[in-house]
């Protein structure tokens, strides 16, 4: 595998992530 492969999944697993936890914190925000 090639590096800019490598750096492009890091990425997108990046951005779930970040997409994960902004819905959690907006279900936070919701609950209070």
């Amino acid at each position: 595998m090639s590096l800019n492969l490598v750096s492009e999944q890091l990425l997108t697993a990046n951005n779930i992530n970040q997409q994960d936890l902004f819905s959690l914190l907006g279900q936070l925000s919701e609950r209070k």
